[in-house]
């Protein structure tokens, strides 16, 4: 999946328009928020709302799943990243999660 930032007058930090942006993850949070985790202008991987994209693709591997969280979130992405502490060890540079993403 692939998203663009969105006409809008308000600069965000470390996105840029007519930038494609490749999603890492649909992450829904138990009161219904949505964010894409999205790697920036910054090469971090982050989420942000998705109220600030606009779809370019919606296609995804066919490896992605729909993991519900025990935290009753819920995340759309690569079945390698449905662990609790995926993105926290990749943060942490934890070669195990970062084997994924390089």
């Amino acid at each position: 999946m692939r998203v663009s930032l969105k006409e809008s007058l308000e600069k965000k930090e470390n996105l840029s328009m007519n930038k494609k942006y490749i999603v890492y993850s649909l992450e829904t949070s138990k009161n219904g928020e949505e964010f894409y985790r999205v790697q920036n202008d910054a090469n971090q991987v982050v989420p942000y709302p998705t109220s600030l994209f606009e779809i370019v693709s919606d296609k995804v591997n066919s490896d992605w799943i729909l993991w519900n969280k025990p935290n009753n979130n819920s995340a759309l992405l690569p079945k390698q990243f449905a662990y609790l502490s995926f993105w926290e060890d990749y943060y942490n540079d934890e070669l195990e999660a970062l084997k994924y993403l390089i």
